[in-house]
């Protein structure tokens, strides 16, 4: 779920969730105005500055993560959009992609020759058209068969021999991922 799919379905439910409370002047009889459950007070009206906050919030995850592989003069810079929307389908971190390809082929730079494959997915062996066409492929295949995205039950499954190294490694590319200023 997006960032502001999440941000407009709490809006949702923290406006759905509202009781009636009674009026102390009409002696019990309900009245009109509605008090939130989370809130002691009553609804105010949304200002349009909150509106304009929510629909402007932007989702810098792509860029930031152009910039890291940027900086690894990595030919999979430019598909830093394809990382995030590939890994929000299949709902898996967006860094960890990147990160396996970092220990797995110094980010795409050391691989076998046209395969499009930063990730050793296969042994390396498996051939691509795409950088994209991989992405989706080991997107799709760890969501589908792994038990989750997060390096530690990963790494024994992808990587038997050498899964400690493997982990520790993914994980500070990861860290180093999120900690890129934009």
């Amino acid at each position: 779920m997006n960032n502001l799919t999440f941000k407009l379905l709490l809006l949702f439910l923290c406006v759905a969730t509202i009781i009636p409370v009674n009026n102390q002047e009409n002696k019990g009889i309900q009245s009109t105005l509605l008090t939130p459950i989370l809130f002691n007070g009553p609804i105010k009206k949304i200002q349009p500055e909150v509106t304009e906050t929510i629909t402007k919030s932007k989702d810098t995850r792509a860029l930031k993560l152009q910039k890291y592989l940027e900086s690894k003069n990595s030919p999979l810079a430019s598909q830093s959009n394809a990382f995030v929307r590939i890994s929000d389908k299949y709902e898996i971190d967006y860094t960890l992609l990147p990160a396996i390809s970092g220990i797995e082929s110094s980010f795409g730079i050391h691989l076998m020759p046209n395969s499009h494959n930063p990730f050793g997915w296969g042994g390396g062996h498996i051939y691509y058209d795409s950088w994209e066409e991989c992405i989706e492929s080991v997107a799709k295949g760890i969501a589908n068969n792994y038990p989750s995205d997060i390096p530690e039950e990963i790494g024994p499954i992808y990587t038997p021999p050498n899964y400690v190294k493997w982990i520790a490694a993914v994980k500070q590319f990861q860290t180093q991922i999120l900690n890129t200023e934009v």
